[in-house]
């Protein structure tokens, strides 16, 4: 599968901006995902229509629902983040919310638009683990044992 510009290495995680050149350019041209590709630098044709298909998914709970996405659509879909990347400043969040209030996750997760507590949970989950696989000590005590719910 073509690359757009090479390899990228990482995961990086999609831009309002690389959305709207998405539906912008489905709209002009079709589904037509390696001309789109190497419109997006460092995305390949196959990333490119698995984001749209997010997109779409995102627009309608209908699965069978494939119509188009449009620019409006994509202002409502930016009010939610479920599939979406985290971000630095989510986990930093989530973290600040962990330091001040433990592991009450349905208070920190009302911090964070878009994210559930289960969310927020397992994303402080998976974070801690890759510190403690590199060395770095996690604080406060083990939240596995717990419910996802506060008490």
């Amino acid at each position: 599968r073509a690359k757009s510009d090479g390899a990228a290495l990482f995961k990086q995680g999609w831009t309002p901006q690389e959305d709207e050149t998405i539906v912008r350019m489905v709209e002009l041209n079709g589904q037509k995902w390696s001309v789109i590709a190497a419109a997006l630098p460092g995305r390949t044709d196959d990333a490119v229509r698995n984001r749209y298909l997010r997109l779409l998914k995102k627009k309608s709970n209908n699965p069978t629902d494939r119509t188009s996405v449009t620019s409006h659509d994509l202002l409502e879909c930016q009010a939610t983040k479920k599939g979406d990347m985290w971000t630095p400043e989510e986990d930093a969040m989530i973290l600040d919310g962990v330091r001040a209030h433990g592991y009450k996750w349905q208070l920190i997760a009302s911090a964070l638009p878009g994210r559930s507590a289960n969310a927020v949970r397992n994303r402080y989950l998976r974070c801690s683990t890759q510190q403690s696989a590199q060395g770095i000590a996690r604080s406060p005590a083990s939240p596995r044992g717990g419910p996802v719910a506060d008490p």
